[in-house]
Order: structure tokens, then C-alpha cells, then sequence
């Protein structure tokens, strides 16, 4: 005779909806962590590009600005860039890579950081393309950006070389 008022479940029914449910947690808890770690990425690959870009604009903008280039001489390189400047405050103006970060001097002032301590700059370049020492300049610049992973996690490595060049407009 069978109880008809009685309900519940089997041991494998509740095994069965156990199991459902892991996969399920597992699976979203997965993709969860996938996208954190996208975002962590898009935001170390943002950071670098930024301070690239904003590097290399600064540093063209000024070279098309200076009077002069006091550089290597025609078709020479060097890792610094010293450019004589219209206004006296930020006279001679130059770039460079000191202590771990990129920096500008303008003048007498004390040099400023153009990247943070979240971005490696290295292999800065300043190549002087003109064909004599008589021209007003044409300079190519490089550097390369790394995002400082001090976790160790993939998604924190990320580097980007940066390429540019410009000419001293001599306004007569």
C-alpha cells in the first residue's frame, strides 16, 4: 500500500539538484574571473597608452616649438633631448629617464615626472635625422612603456614602444 501524503525527495534527486547547482556556481564563478581579469588588462593597457601618447605628444609639440636642438650631432643618437627654448623660464628644456620615471626639466626648475610609478620607462631614443649640422632639426624619438607588475599576475604585463618625430619650426 502506497502513502499518498507523504513528499520529499530521494537521495538522488537531492544529489542530482546538488550537482546542477555546482556546475552552475562553478561556471559563473569562472566566467566572473574572467572578466576581472579583462578589466584589470584593459586598464594596464589604458594606463600605458595614455601616458605614451601624452609623453610623446609633449615632447613633439615642444621640438616643433624650441629655437633649437642641442643634440648629437646630424644622424646621431642620444638618450636625452636638450632643446633651446623662445622663453627664457623654459630655457634649455630637456627629457629624460631618471630614477625609474620619465622626466622634464624647464629651465633652472627641478625636472618633473611625465609617467607614474606604475609605468617603466626604458630605451628612450632621440635620433637626429638631419642631413647637416646646419639645419634647423628634424629629430625621431622612441621609448618603451611597461606597466611595473609587482604581483607577478599575466594580466599586469603589458609594454609598448612608442615612435615619433618632429621639426624645429624656426619662425624668422
Amino acid at each position: 500500500m502506497k502513502n499518498k501524503g507523504l513528499f520529499g525527495f530521494s537521495t538522488l534527486e537531492i544529489m542530482i539538484y546538488l550537482a546542477m547547482t555546482t556546475v552552475v556556481i562553478s561556471s559563473t564563478s569562472f566566467l566572473l574571473i574572467q572578466f576581472v581579469r579583462i578589466q584589470i588588462r584593459m586598464q594596464v593597457i589604458t594606463q600605458v597608452e595614455e601616458q605614451g601618447w601624452q609623453i610623446m605628444h609633449l615632447i613633439t609639440q615642444n621640438l616643433r616649438n624650441a629655437d633649437s636642438v642641442n643634440a648629437t650631432p646630424a644622424g646621431g643618437q642620444t638618450p636625452s633631448l636638450t632643446l633651446d627654448m623662445a622663453d627664457s623660464a623654459l630655457d634649455p628644456m630637456s627629457f629624460h629617464i631618471s630614477g625609474g620615471t620619465f622626466r622634464i626639466k624647464e629651465g633652472g626648475g627641478s625636472p618633473i615626472p611625465l609617467s607614474t610609478a606604475n609605468v617603466l620607462p626604458s630605451n628612450l631614443s632621440f635620433r637626429n635625422l638631419a642631413e647637416d649640422n646646419d639645419t634647423p632639426g628634424v629629430v625621431q624619438v622612441s621609448f618603451t612603456l611597461t606597466y611595473n607588475n609587482t604581483s607577478g599576475r599575466p594580466e599586469y604585463n603589458y609594454s609598448k614602444t612608442f615612435y615619433g618625430s618632429a621639426a624645429v619650426r624656426k619662425v624668422f
